[in-house]
């Protein structure tokens, strides 16, 4: 009789660590929960990289990752089983096509001329020699500056779908569009001779500290 209420209670207590398997939410979003068969005292932490493991192989089938949403841990106490619940989204995985836009633009040919006046990729890749560059742009610097803001919009319209394909929270998306609209005025404004080199890209330069806080409180990379 011992043995068949070992039996029973076992087959009980795996039946109530059973994953709910992932279902679908809004907006995109995919859900997971899952009960600890723990005894004791703790964090369920085995459940919760067995939650991470089935929603990475949910997410993997597409060529994706997991993008976490929200996750909520109950620990495991005498008289009540811990448990994990998921929150997430699958996003793409590697490297953000905008990234590799605005990166591209360093090494692009027809920008030669402008290579070694400003940082065409990055505000982070600007030289000594730039910042010290007091002149204003030729009359073919300026057509280049020109092209160069037609290619950055591309990126900048990259840039913006993928934030809301990943459903970035208004307020950094609204930072970010901020920095991004931000430095296409000052090629403007340089393009159209308002302004130095040196001026132009030490302005640029300051507001770099919005894009590293929306990177930050948002976990991804920008450009």
């Amino acid at each position: 009789m011992k043995a068949i209420a070992l039996i029973i209670t076992s087959t009980l207590i795996m039946a109530g660590c059973a994953s709910t398997g992932v279902l679908p939410m809004d907006k995109g979003t995919y859900h997971i929960s899952q009960r600890s068969a723990q005894i004791g005292i703790g964090p369920p932490l085995g459940v919760k990289a067995d939650v991470y493991a089935e929603a990475n192989a949910f997410c993997s089938k597409q060529g994706q990752a997991v993008q976490t949403v929200d996750l909520q841990m109950v620990d495991s106490m005498p008289a009540r089983p811990g448990s994990v619940s998921l929150q997430f989204r699958c996003v793409k995985d590697g490297p953000k096509e905008s990234d590799q836009c605005f990166k591209s633009l360093a090494s692009d040919p027809e920008l030669a001329g402008l290579k070694e006046k400003v940082a065409l990729g990055s505000a982070n890749d600007q030289t000594f020699t730039m910042l010290a560059d007091n002149s204003k742009p030729t009359a073919k610097e300026k057509e280049l500056l020109k092209i160069w803001g037609s290619k950055r919009d591309a990126c900048i319209r990259l840039d913006r779908e993928e934030m809301q394909e990943s459903r970035t929270p208004l307020p950094l998306a609204n930072l970010k569009n901020s920095y991004l609209a931000a430095g296409q005025l000052l090629v403007a404004d340089l393009m159209n001779g308002n302004g130095t080199m040196t001026h132009t890209w030490c302005t640029f330069s300051s507001t770099s500290s919005i894009k590293q806080t929306t990177r930050t409180r948002s976990g991804g990379a920008s450009s």
